[in-house]
């Protein structure tokens, strides 16, 4: 039985192992030069400046040590070696202060909190951490469950300022579920693997292709046609290959300019969901950037223009990356946003005025800056929204679909999407056999 997966980030990766494992004859297919997705990594040209060690990633990424789908993942896989644990530092930005604010101590000492919303926020926080609440809580959004539930305060300073960010018009329209998964699957520890996860994607493949899985890199697809029972797939070079199932991995609108001939129903409804898309400027410094060693900064300045500041090197060691401090700064943004279509140099323009407030003078110690774009990064799921989520198996025989939507009610991120490429894997397995 041949298979044929669509697009080698890690839901792709994970279906592959798990589809070869259980006897099938696999082939992956992926535009990118590299494997990873939005976990892909890459290393600076040597000419440039002091080489690295590790790859970094083109958006900021770490796993959680209840992550266990991608924990047990990489046990299988006989990688387990590359992956180890830290502790980081998180901080908020409000009101010009900045404050650690990444536990329940540090939530009880937030100077910009009145004692009442921080009890109110600490109870609520620790019942959605330890319930499985998502299918009560789709009802509603995030802004109507927090302020009933943790107050307008705790709303206004806390939160309505990260989903301002995240989501822009949007962050009224999320539903609750969602803040729910971020709180309950998160942890103080933070996972990251050695050489980073574009190394860790690529150990996969090496993985995959020792179980005669065959990869293909740098290989766009031009469309996918049922023809005689079987799956045509004709690549941009104009060879074609027949599979008895296709997965596709990518986005809504992606899938649409393959696949044509999906029903004019089922394709309205996909190109519904709405996701936001994703700009991250990356600097290498010649010193620290933050002073009092923070990894992770959420801004929550409503006038300021980004979403969070990343010291890389406050969770991993400088020593893998030349000796140097690396930053990410991030922001969500509609594909729209004129920022989406800035340069490197026009986003630097853009962020200087504010992470100069942050660290005085940052410039000076700048030696090479990157910027990266990805058009769908964070699916906006709205009230109810497991009603109009559609299901892996297309109305077409043989064709699947498993995207970073289907990851609901969890957030983006490594772990959901190895488990998503399981259950994909298990879906055409129980519909092939």
């Amino acid at each position: 039985m041949k298979i044929a997966i669509i697009g080698a980030g890690f839901t792709g990766l994970s279906a592959a192992w798990n589809l070869s494992q259980s006897g099938y004859d696999v082939s992956l297919f992926e535009s990118s030069q590299f494997p990873g997705g939005l976990a892909a990594g890459f290393k600076p040209d040597e000419s440039e400046g002091e080489p690295w060690e590790w790859s970094l990633e083109h958006h900021y990424h770490h796993i959680f040590a209840s992550d266990k789908s991608i924990i047990n993942w990489v046990r299988e896989l006989g990688l387990s070696r590359s992956l180890f644990f830290n502790s980081a530092k998180t901080s908020m930005r409000y009101d010009d202060r900045q404050f650690r604010l990444d536990s329940p101590l540090s939530l009880l000492a937030c100077p910009v909190l009145s004692p009442w919303s921080k009890i109110r926020t600490a109870f609520v926080l620790a019942l959605l951490k330890t319930l499985p609440l998502w299918e009560q809580l789709e009802k509603f959004t995030v802004k109507e469950f927090l302020i009933r539930s943790m107050g307008s305060q705790s709303w206004s300073v806390l939160w309505e300022p990260l989903m301002l960010d995240k989501f822009e018009s949007h962050a009224e329209t999320v539903n609750a579920a969602w803040f729910w998964a971020r709180i309950h699957a998160r942890t103080p520890k933070l996972g990251y693997f050695a050489g980073g996860f574009g190394q860790l994607a690529q150990d996969v493949v090496d993985r995959l292709q020792e179980k005669h899985v065959r990869c293909y890199f740098s290989t766009s697809i031009r469309y996918a046609a049922q023809k005689n029972g079987q799956w045509q797939i004709e690549q941009e070079d104009g060879s074609s290959n027949f599979f008895d199932a296709v997965l596709f991995t990518s986005s809504a609108m992606l899938l649409s300019g393959l696949v044509p001939e999906l029903p004019e129903s089922y394709l309205a409804g996909i190109l519904r969901l709405k996701a936001m898309a994703a700009r991250t400027l990356i600097l290498e410094l010649d010193k620290p950037f933050f002073t009092d060693n923070t990894y992770w900064l959420n801004v929550n300045e409503k006038s300021w223009p980004l979403l969070a500041v990343v010291e890389h090197t406050n969770m991993i060691s400088p020593q893998h990356y030349g000796n140097k401090t690396i930053v990410y700064i991030g922001k969500y943004l509609d594909p729209s946003n004129p920022m989406y279509s800035f340069s490197k140099e026009q986003l630097l323009d853009h962020y200087k005025p504010y992470l100069d407030q942050l660290s005085p003078g940052f410039l000076r110690s700048l030696s090479r800056s990157w910027s990266f774009a990805a058009p769908f990064a964070q699916p906006v799921v709205e009230v109810n929204h497991s009603y109009v989520l559609p299901p892996i198996k297309t109305p077409l025989e043989g064709l699947y679909w498993a995207s970073m939507q289907h990851i609901y009610p969890w957030d983006r991120g490594t772990n959901f999407a190895v488990k998503l490429g399981q259950t994909a894997a298990q879906t055409i397995r129980s519909n092939i056999q």
